[in-house]
C-alpha cells in the first residue's frame, strides 16, 4: 500500500509488517523544531534494515539494505550488553536543563523487549554519556552516521563495518564503562578517505580505511584507547602528520638513508611507506607499515619514537593489535587509567609518584 506522505509529516509512517519480520531493534528520532529532522530506522531477525526519514531542507529519504554477517554479529553484541539491562527506561533532562530543552533531540530505542527513551538531558549525566557512546556505536554498525545529515539523507550506504578486534575491544570497555570517554568521532565518509589516499599517494590499508569509517579518530582529550595512551587519528590529522614528516624526510639526506633491512622493520628514520594512525600528542606515533623489513608483514604495527631511533615492531596488523589490548585488559597486563590505557607497571610507578 503506498504511504500518504502528506499525512506523515508529524508522524513517520510505515506499512504493516509480518510477524516473521518484526523488528529485533527500532529507534525513532525527533529533533528540535528548528532543525526539523526525523526519522525511523528498524533491524528484523534476518538482519534486513530500513530507513525513513525527513528533513525539511531535503525532503523524505529512504534506503533499505541487508547487514554483514560481521555487522549482525557486532550489533548482536552490542544488544547483549550486560550494561544495556541496568539503564533505565526513561532518561530526560531536569529543571536546570529546562531551557534547553526544547534544543534537545528525543530518541527512543525498542531493543528486543528493552524499551528506552531519552532527550539527551543533564539528568544522569554519565548514565546518558554511556547510552550516546552506545548508540554512535549502533549508528556506525548501521551505517547511520554515513547519510544522517540535510546533505547525506539521499545517498547510498557503502560502509564496511571495522575489523572484528576494535568492536570486540570498544564491547570489552563498554562492559567496563569505560567507553563513554573514548570520545570516538562520527565515521570518515567516503569523499574523506578518498582526500587522506591522495594526500599520501597511495591507496589506503584495508583494515585502516574501515576503521575510519568506523570512527575517525578521537578527541585528543579524550582517554586514550590503545597502549601507552595513544589515541586514534582523524583522516585531517593524519594527512598532517603524515606531511611533517614527509618534508623532513625529503629534506634530510640521513633521515632517508635504510642502514639495515634484514629485521622486521626497516633499520631507517622513517619511510613514505609508514602510515600513521594513532598518537600521544607529542610527536610519538603508531603506524601501519607498508615497507617492512625482510622478515616482516606488509601492514604490521610499529611504534615511532620521535627522540630515538627505535622503531619497536608492536604486532602483525590492525587485527592482531586490537586483540592484544583486549587480551592484555583481560588478563591484567594492562589496565585502564585516567591516562588510557597502560601496562600495570607503569600504571603502578604512576600511583606511586601521586602519593
Amino acid at each position: 500500500m503506498k504511504k500518504n506522505w502528506g499525512a506523515c509529516l508529524l508522524a513517520l509512517c510505515w506499512s504493516a509488517t509480518s510477524a516473521a519480520q518484526m523488528p529485533i531493534l527500532s529507534m525513532d528520532y525527533q529533533s528540535s523544531q528548528a532543525k526539523g529532522m526525523r526519522f525511523h530506522v528498524d533491524v528484523n531477525d534476518a538482519g534486513l534494515v530500513r530507513f525513513d526519514g525527513f528533513q525539511l531542507v531535503k525532503g523524505f529519504g529512504h534506503h533499505q539494505y541487508q547487514l554483514t554477517p560481521a555487522q549482525r554479529q557486532a550489533l548482536t553484541s552490542l544488544m547483549q550488553s550486560p550494561w544495556l539491562a541496568q539503564i533505565p527506561s526513561e532518561l530526560s533532562g531536569t529543571e536546570l536543563c529546562k531551557s534547553f530543552k526544547a534544543e534537545m533531540p528525543r530518541i527512543q530505542w525498542q531493543v528486543g523487549a528493552k524499551a528506552i527513551v531519552h532527550d539527551l538531558g543533564c539528568q544522569g549525566f554519565a548514565q546518558q554519556m554511556s547510552l550516546y557512546t552506545w548508540e554512535q556505536q549502533v549508528y556506525q554498525v548501521l551505517a547511520l552516521n554515513h547519510w544522517v545529515g540535510s546533505e547525506r539523507l539521499h545517498q547510498p550506504v557503502n560502509v564496511q563495518p571495522p575489523v572484528a578486534a576494535f568492536s570486540e575491544l570498544l564491547q570489552y570497555l563498554q562492559q567496563q564503562s569505560f567507553a563513554a570517554i573514548l570520545e570516538l568521532n562520527v565515521g570518515a565518509n567516503e569523499a574523506k578517505l578518498k582526500t587522506l589516499s591522495e594526500a599520501i599517494g597511495q591507496p589506503l590499508p584495508t583494515q585502516l580505511a574501515r576503521l575510519l569509517g568506523f570512527s575517525n579518530g578521537q578527541s585528543p582529550t579524550s582517554m586514550g584507547l590503545m597502549v601507552d595512551g595513544y589515541y586514534l587519528l582523524s583522516t585531517e590529522e593524519i594527512i598532517f602528520e603524515y606531511q611533517t614528516l614527509s618534508k623532513i624526510y625529503k629534506q634530510s639526506a640521513s633521515s632517508r638513508q635504510i642502514l639495515d633491512r634484514s629485521g622486521a622493520v626497516l633499520d631507517t628514520w622513517w619511510q613514505p611507506q609508514w602510515i600513521p594512525f594513532a598518537s600521544i600528542g607529542n610527536g610519538d606515533l603508531l603506524l601501519i607499515d607498508l615497507s617492512p623489513g625482510e622478515q616482516g608483514d606488509v601492514g604490521q604495527i610499529v611504534e615511532f619514537i620521535h627522540d630515538d631511533t627505535a622503531r619497536p615492531l608492536l604486532a602483525k596488523d590492525l587485527q592482531s593489535y586490537f586483540a592484544q589490548i583486549r587480551a592484555g585488559l583481560k588478563s591484567g597486563e594492562f589496565v585502564l587509567t585516567e591516562y588510557g590505557v597502560l601496562r600495570k607497571s607503569d600504571a603502578d610507578m604512576l600511583l606511586e609518584s601521586a602519593q
